[in-house]
């Protein structure tokens, strides 16, 4: 699977542009097929939106009101 992982990156990265494989051309090589097959959309969808809720920003009621602000003023 190592060999498939490099074998994808050297046709991808050919300097030649009628030497590089196109998108269908890509996906039929070796490493799409080898196992592990990917996962599906629905679990990725619900991976990122997992991540995504754990970054929201708490109500402010939950963390007892909007914060105050302290002015500084140099003299």
């Amino acid at each position: 699977s190592n060999n498939d992982e490099l074998d994808v990156l050297e046709r991808l990265m050919q300097l030649d542009p009628k030497r590089r494989p196109n998108a269908s051309e890509t996906l039929k090589l070796e490493y799409f097929s080898n196992p592990p097959a990917p996962c599906s959309c629905e679990r990725l969808v619900k991976d990122v939106q997992q991540a995504h809720s754990d970054h929201k920003r708490k109500p402010l009621e939950e963390k007892g009101g909007p914060a105050k602000k302290r002015l500084a003023f140099d003299e």
